[in-house]
């Protein structure tokens, strides 16, 4: 935004002025900068009395706003009038009103500007400290609606401007304060500093507190005097401030004060209601005058004011006495005598007026006053306005001073030029120019954070918004005025965050580069982003050669969807467009393509600034992305050429041709040509050589995006608690009696009563249930021994059965119980038992998810005694093993050098062309991407073994659609020179071993080499819904099918085993109790192979994306409340190949979501592998005052306090959710299902949750805890 000023000798010029520079704005001036042409229309111009302004947001509003003054109509930021004839009327009078001007978003916009910020982020400390929260966000956020913190907000706001202001170029003459503003206006005159003015404010919104809600104001349309006579003798009402000459503010107890107001409308008087719940300026306060003297008696040190100063708080308003503690205990008590202030201003000769605050209130009241004066020649104005863009009021008001005469400099300044910011509407970095003395240097210097990042648009990479590759090369031809740029590299990406950067753009000679450091370290070293080298060389028409669309339309002949290179990208993992362009005509093949763009497509016009390049060199890298068709996350990292071949802007519909270039050095990179043509064909832009590079995450190894994809899984020991459980009583619940007794036997030394049942369907006694209900009890479930393979998976089914039974009767029961598993030695996996109990892993995680209140915990111990020491002393996690001793829990870590296989080693997980390689489920999505894997990798022979068959060949042509797609699949390899088989079979039925067996027999094929086990299906249902025959249908073919497996390929009969895993049942995705067992039983088979020496390894997947349950959005937000993120079919294969070059019997392939600093992760299981951005902003450490949030908030620490607190905080977090402003709104009584939460919602508002409270918020909160009051009580009881 900027200012541009017209003056002229006479009134009538005015308009040919404006007529004549809209014209060439419109033109011509369109390539000039703006701010140039502001500054020289207030500086190298003679001002003459008759003015006008004009806020304008670029080249096209100003034209457009100027030929409108032209014609007679006045835009809402247009001033128009003369200067005051007499000099010392020109002089302006600052004034700071105070309570009431507050609207939520008044400092959102204005914490952009560099000087605002600063002003009041050195004031966060003391409003820290002394009220327990952060101005900065509350201001941010608009989180504001206690009395006690509007007082400190405005004070803060006010203080900002004044220094926005006087950067600006004002200063005042003189100064008034109303009522809270006369701590301001004390600033503003030097008699205080802004760190003792912010003592005065929140030591006194403190002290407020005590009255806070027993009063309320009012203004009345009456006199002053006329209303203290009518209200003398009263000490529950007074006449508070007297406002204007016709009217005052009356101030009191609220049931007094509404009284009144009914009194007063019934004789027709007008009232108007002030928001607030103290009575400010009344008696109710007189208890707060010698706490509030003691609060400020050595804190202030009050100088003599620098400009003339008025108060309103004295009766004489002249009054030179010192603002130390007691003159603030009277402007907190007596009436505010605001028009004898104005008075005295005009019988001193001020006729200009400026009130200071977020919201003219107190405007009105003055212009009253300067007509009862008769007055007309005096002006009054308002800095901002409730609603009303703050930057572009600030300018507006400037701009209405410039007309009165009053002396600016730099009236011609946008808000950025303090510290000139870049503007986002240009898409460029460029902020303030500097040029370096006796160098070829200059150097441009801006402040980039997330509000003003120059992209309209989330560019997510990864979890961080980055800048693109456009935004440099825009960038970097307007910083140069270059023709050519050549060798553009990016080098390092640069983040949008909250957390401002210091950004510089330096030319030196021929050579260009952004850098970057974070603000808050400024001794830190520079990053340096990108670099180009430039040139002013000027292009041969003969070097410019247009294109023939239709010709090349017709030669590239198949026409493409519109959306297909938005579509591929979302494929590939792209999470955001960094800018709205959109295609709107595409040919193509995998070796060229032509596109027409519309740049702008929701506007007619283009709605930013026209000389920006960067959206069409962004349309040209995406679209130029996606001609290679092969499913690899790659971004821009170099540029050889780009050669501009003429001087018109970028037009809004345009071609883009692209050509796929096969000359990367790089085998990760590929590289196009991509050639900018208007719409008749004309050259506009040449980019040659776009290299565009796979992704890596971490680091500039090849394989660093694999390494943070895999992981293994560790056990270190755990954290014992201080203090042991409190078990009275324990229920031992074993078909196996020798068990019972056993454990019995260990427990009955501690004194504990113990009680043994055989099944856990006996926890409904109703005698029973009556103990547990009055005891500290634990209820241990000790599964038996399994004697024979047989007897596995009937085992498994059993195990999990009884535990769920056991859920479902502490549920049911509502009984106060702990429930335990205890297993055998599952981790080893060297017999049935072990096996057999192993599917009690995954349902233990789910269980622990689930019912975070009831579970106690599953130890797997070792040894035939009770585990009494981690039983006790282990709390708070999902498992537990007891391993020589030793209590210990699961961590995931990165895979280690030192894990992989010597050269000399044979093992591989890769295929051999002369073996066959079988796998189960291979009809899926999962299961037919890994045969294209196999078969890419050299597999020749593949069979397929599935539940669903296929028809004969000849009767392909009419199978159903999602067949039809499988069948295509199945012909591309076949093309590829693979053989595919498909067996119709259900691996989970008995003897099914034999039929592999006897199928492969049949197919007369080499032997099997490798055997993938993919199969399984899925029905969630919460563990307390679901039923044994639904376990049954999940389990049967992850476990019955993998012994099958195991039974027709022994160990050691294979070059791999490989088995399809999940993550689901480590992270506890709620519902997926039987798939999670299922799962687990995969691990331990993998273990209990590979202890007899065979190659075997269970990969525990996230979601595949686009792929199976990949596809669900609600899974996706439920990974990421997880602390993870689903992976590509790419990133799994890579995976597959990094890890099989590794002897682990297991992996797990995912990847961290990346989490703020502090934030709390979600599972301790990645505690070790956790990502995390930059802090944004640290907290003061301050003990004495309590538990404080990351953002510098204080949590009360008594419990009523606490529980307002966790009311505000969830239902704002619900507003955000559901898009209601008002936390009023929400009923905190009400079912959230009632009020329009769903199943998707709640998984935000527990990321929300988290997020803002900083406690990990199991998935189960909201349906165990189903209103906002319940909510509250759970937190309390775990912050």
């Amino acid at each position: 935004m900027t200012l541009l000023v017209l003056s002229a000798p006479q009134e009538k010029r005015l308009v040919v002025q404006s007529a004549t520079q809209a014209e060439w704005l419109a033109g011509p001036g369109r390539s000039e900068n703006l701010q140039s042409i502001a500054a020289t229309l207030s500086q190298r111009r003679a001002q003459h009395d008759f003015r006008a302004t004009f806020v304008v947001n670029d080249h096209i509003d100003a034209a457009n706003v100027l030929d409108s003054f032209a014609k007679g109509v006045m835009g809402d930021w247009v001033s128009q009038g003369r200067v005051h004839e007499v000099e010392d009327s020109r002089k302006t009078v600052w004034v700071f009103s105070g309570h009431g001007a507050q609207w939520p978003d008044m400092g959102k916009h204005l914490l952009q500007d560099a000087v605002f910020y600063q002003a009041v982020a050195s004031l966060d400390g003391i409003v820290t400290r002394e009220v327990g929260y952060s101005a900065v966000e509350k201001l941010s956020t608009g989180d504001f609606e206690d009395s006690g913190e509007i007082q400190v907000l405005t004070y803060v706001l006010q203080v900002g401007l004044i220094q926005v202001l006087k950067t600006r170029g004002l200063q005042p003459q003189a100064v008034i304060g109303h009522s809270l503003g006369e701590i301001s206006a004390s600033v503003a005159a030097g008699v205080l500093t802004p760190e003792e003015g912010a003592i005065v404010v929140t030591r006194r919104a403190r002290l407020y507190q005590r009255v806070q809600g027993l009063g309320g104001m009012c203004l009345v349309n009456l006199p002053f005097e006329e209303m203290a006579t009518e209200l003398r003798g009263r000490k529950d009402l007074v006449a508070a401030i007297r406002s204007s000459p016709s009217s005052t503010v009356i101030s009191g107890a609220s049931n007094a004060l509404a009284d009144f107001v009914v009194e007063l409308n019934k004789r027709k008087i007008q009232t108007f209601q002030v928001k607030t719940d103290i009575a400010f300026h009344s008696p109710m306060l007189e208890e707060l005058r010698v706490p509030l003297e003691e609060a400020l008696t050595d804190a202030l040190n009050p100088q003599s004011p620098t400009v003339k100063l008025y108060s309103t708080s004295q009766a004489d308003p002249r009054s030179p006495i010192p603002r130390d503690a007691s003159y603030w205990v009277k402007n907190m008590v007596n009436p505010v005598l605001l028009t004898s202030a104005v008075d005295a201003a005009v019988e001193d000769g001020f006729r200009v007026f400026l009130e200071v605050s977020s919201h003219p209130i107190v405007s009105h009241s003055i212009e009253e006053t300067l007509t009862s004066a008769g007055l007309e020649d005096f002006a009054v104005i308002s800095t901002m306005k409730k609603g009303k863009p703050a930057q572009k009021s600030i300018l507006h008001a400037i701009g209405q001073l410039h007309v009165k005469g009053v002396n600016v400099e730099q009236v011609s300044t946008d808000m950025a030029s303090a510290e000139a910011v870049h503007d986002p509407n240009t898409h460029n970095l460029l902020g303030q120019r500097i040029v370096v003395a006796d160098s070829a240097v200059t150097l441009y210097s801006t402040r980039l954070e997330e509000d003003n990042k120059p992209f309209p648009q989330p560019h997510i990479v990864h979890g961080i918004n980055i800048i693109p590759a456009a935004v440099y090369v825009n960038t970097f031809l307007h910083a140069t005025h270059a023709r050519v740029l050549s060798n553009v590299l990016m080098r390092v990406p640069l983040t949008t965050t909250n957390d401002p950067r210091n950004v510089q753009v330096v030319i030196e000679g021929d050579k260009v580069k952004v850098a970057s450091r974070l603000r808050s370290s400024d001794e830190s070293s520079w990053v340096t982003h990108s670099t180009s080298r430039w040139s002013h060389r000027l292009v041969d028409d003969k070097d410019s050669p247009s294109l023939d669309v239709g010709a090349t339309k017709a030669r590239l002949g198949q026409r493409l969807p519109d959306n297909y290179s938005i579509d591929y990208l979302a494929q590939i993992g792209v999470s955001g467009i960094a800018f709205n362009w959109a295609v709107i005509e595409h040919f193509g093949h995998e070796s060229e393509m032509i596109t027409k763009v519309d740049n702008d497509p929701d506007n007619a016009d283009i709605s930013w600034d026209t000389h920006s390049w960067a959206v069409t060199l962004d349309s040209a890298c995406s679209v130029g992305a996606t001609v290679f068709n092969d499913n690899k996350l790659r971004i821009a990292s170099k540029v050889d050429n780009v050669i501009m071949h003429s001087n018109n802007l970028p037009p809004k519909i345009y071609y883009l041709h692209v050509v796929a270039k096969d000359d990367s050095e790089d085998p990760r990179s590929r590289s196009v040509d991509v050639s900018v043509h208007d719409v008749d064909g004309l050259l506009l832009v040449r980019c040659e050589g776009i290299t565009l590079t796979e992704l890596d995450t971490s680091g500039s190894s090849p394989r660093a995006g694999v390494e943070s994809l895999t992981h293994y899984m560790t056990w270190i020991p755990a954290s014992l608690s201080e203090k042991p459980r409190r078990i009275h009583h324990i229920v031992l619940i074993s078909p196996h009696e020798e068990i019972l007794d056993r454990y019995e036997r260990d427990l009955q030394q501690s004194g504990t009563k113990i009680t043994k049942l055989s099944g856990a369907e006996q926890l409904d006694n109703p005698k029973l249930c009556g103990f547990l209900q009055e005891e500290d009890a634990a209820i241990v479930y000790c599964p038996g021994q399994v004697q024979s393979f047989d007897a596995i998976a009937s085992s498994a089914h059993e195990f999990v059965w009884e535990v769920t039974t056991a859920i479902k009767s502490i549920v049911h029961k509502t009984l106060p119980a702990k429930l335990f598993v205890l297993t055998d030695r599952v981790y080893i996996g060297t017999d049935p038992t072990a096996l057999a109990q192993s599917s009690l892993y995954g349902l233990a995680r789910i269980a622990a998810s689930e019912h975070s209140d009831i579970w106690g915990g599953l130890i797997d111990k070792e040894g035939s005694e009770f585990p009494t020491m981690p039983f006790k002393y282990v709390q708070g996690t999902d498992i537990v093993r007891f391993e020589d001793g030793v209590p210990r829990v699961p961590r995931l870590r990165r895979l280690l050098p030192e894990q992989r296989y010597k050269t000399d080693s044979n093992a591989t997980v890769l295929p051999k062309p002369e073996g066959t390689y079988v796998i189960t489920g291979g009809l899926g999505a999962l299961g037919l991407a890994t045969c294209d894997f196999l078969i890419k990798q050299g597999a020749r022979r593949i069979v397929i073994i599935s539940r669903r068959g296929l028809p004969p060949r000849n009767r392909w042509a009419n199978v159903s659609e999602d067949l039809a797609s499988a069948l295509a699949r199945i012909r591309t390899m076949e093309s590829k020179g693979a053989t595919v088989h498909v067996v119709s079979l259900d691996v989970s039925v008995v003897h099914a071993h034999k039929h592999i067996l006897a199928a492969l027999e049949q197919l007369s094929l080499p032997p099997v080499l490798g055997v993938i086990h993919a199969s399984g299906v899925l029905e969630d249902s919460l563990l307390i819904e679901t039923s044994f025959d639904s376990f049954g249908r999940v389990m049967a073919p992850k476990v019955q099918g993998a012994l099958a497996l195991h039974r027709a390929f022994p160990p050691g009969s294979l070059d791999f085993f490989v088995l399809y895993s999940s993550i689901g049942q480590l992270a506890g995705t709620a519902g997926q109790s039987s798939y999670a067992a299922g799962n687990s039983f995969l691990d331990a088979l993998a273990q209990h192979r590979r202890s007899l020496g065979d190659n075997s390894v269970s990969f525990q997947w996230s979601a595949w994306r686009g792929m199976g349950m990949g596809t669900s959005a609600f899974l996706a937000l439920e990974l990421q409340t997880k602390g993870i993120t689903d992976i590509t079919a790419e990133d799994a294969f890579q995976a597959w190949e990094f890890v099989g070059q590794h002897d682990v019997v297991g992996a797990v392939i995912t990847r961290c979501a990346t989490l703020d600093e502090g934030e709390p992760v979600p599972l301790a299981l990645f505690e070790e592998v956790a990502v995390r951005r930059p802090r944004v902003q640290t907290a003061v450490a301050l003990p004495e005052q309590g538990i404080r949030t990351t953002t510098g908030e204080q949590r009360p620490t008594s419990t009523s306090k606490l529980k307002v607190w966790l009311q505000q905080k969830i239902c704002q977090c619900l507003c955000d959710i559901l898009k209601i402003g008002d936390i009023d709104e929400i009923d905190p009584r009400v079912p959230l299902s009632d009020i329009g939460v769903d199943s998707v919602m709640t998984i935000v508002l527990r990321q929300k949750l988290q997020n803002v409270l900083k406690v990990k918020v199991p998935q189960t909160l909201t349906w165990n805890y189903p209103t906002v009051s319940a909510m509250v009580d759970w937190f309390v009881e775990h912050c």
